[in-house]
């Protein structure tokens, strides 16, 4: 009975590392577009312990709030390949895992969420904080029924790692504090957040993602529309841009599918980028990323 219990324990809490982590890939995959626009204001933060060890260019770890939750967010460089930097990440969420209730069937590398090839790739864990036996790990799965904070767990690693020649990208995040999820992805309405303030909202869309750094302005921000195409969703953009004012060009960006098209705008010394793509269904989404 007990040895079930846990495995049901141990699924719940890879579902809801998985239910958060697909959530904010659309921050990870980002980092690229902000990674300039940070650098300035990252020397004002602390070094943290998300870094490469092997990696020849690291920023600084600064704070961001994602949907109004916290991460310490770390971007760096190696020349490793993609396999090597999410190897050191894996190993760490092992160490974390053994922190965990054993589990039948079930070994620490089978608790941590992964995908990779030799272009890209992701690995994603739990850090519960302490040793936990089976009653303190039932008593947090009672608590987050309760109260859906994801952080009743522990803290979330969510690292993702992309090859372009000989270089790879990483970007690495941890979550600190609270973890509401019900609260940061609300299924109707916008998420927490705010717009940005030279940037036109799109018209007859939601806010489903919000990203800023602590005590500055929006990063990004990604819209949801409905009964609509990526392309059509893009061109509605582009009308509202040019009548604020704003001189705007496509672009081409790596990797870019048919589904997916972009397009930058400036307005003095103001300067947007908006990226339309097709989601599940009915829905497009644009992203808008001031680049300055």
């Amino acid at each position: 009975m007990l040895s079930s219990w846990h495995s049901k324990l141990a699924r719940l809490a890879r579902l809801s590392a998985f239910a958060l982590t697909v959530q904010i890939i659309g921050l990870c995959w980002l980092g690229h577009s902000v990674h300039a626009r940070a650098n300035a204001s990252l020397e004002r933060i602390g070094e943290q312990a998300l870094h490469y060890a092997r990696a020849f260019h690291r920023a600084p770890t600064h704070t961001l709030s994602v949907n109004g939750l916290a991460f310490e967010l770390s971007v760096g460089s190696s020349h490793d390949p993609v396999g090597s930097v999410l190897a050191a990440y894996r190993a760490q969420c092992r160490q974390w895992n053994a922190a965990l209730p054993s589990m039948p069937h079930a070994n620490a590398a089978d608790l941590a969420l992964q995908a990779e090839t030799r272009e890209r790739g992701y690995v994603a864990c739990l850090d519960p904080g302490a040793s936990l036996g089976p009653l303190a790990w039932a008593q947090r799965v009672s608590t987050f029924a309760q109260d859906l904070d994801l952080s009743r767990f522990g803290a979330v690693l969510y690292v993702v790692a992309e090859r372009a020649g000989e270089t790879t990208t990483y970007v690495a995040m941890k979550s600190v504090g609270p973890m509401l999820l019900t609260a940061a992805f609300p299924t109707s309405g916008d998420a927490p957040g705010v717009d940005p303030a030279n940037a036109p909202r799109p018209a007859h869309a939601r806010r489903v993602l919000s990203g800023w750094q602590r005590d500055a302005s929006p990063l990004f921000n990604v819209y949801e529309a409905r009964a609509v195409s990526s392309a059509q969703l893009l061109a509605r953009y582009r009308t509202q841009l040019e009548a604020a004012g704003y001189h705007v060009a496509n672009v081409v960006t790596r990797a870019q599918s048919s589904a997916t098209a972009s397009l930058a705008a400036t307005r003095g010394s103001v300067v947007l980028l908006a990226t339309a793509s097709q989601g599940d269904g009915d829905r497009a989404l644009l992203s808008v990323t001031p680049l300055r």
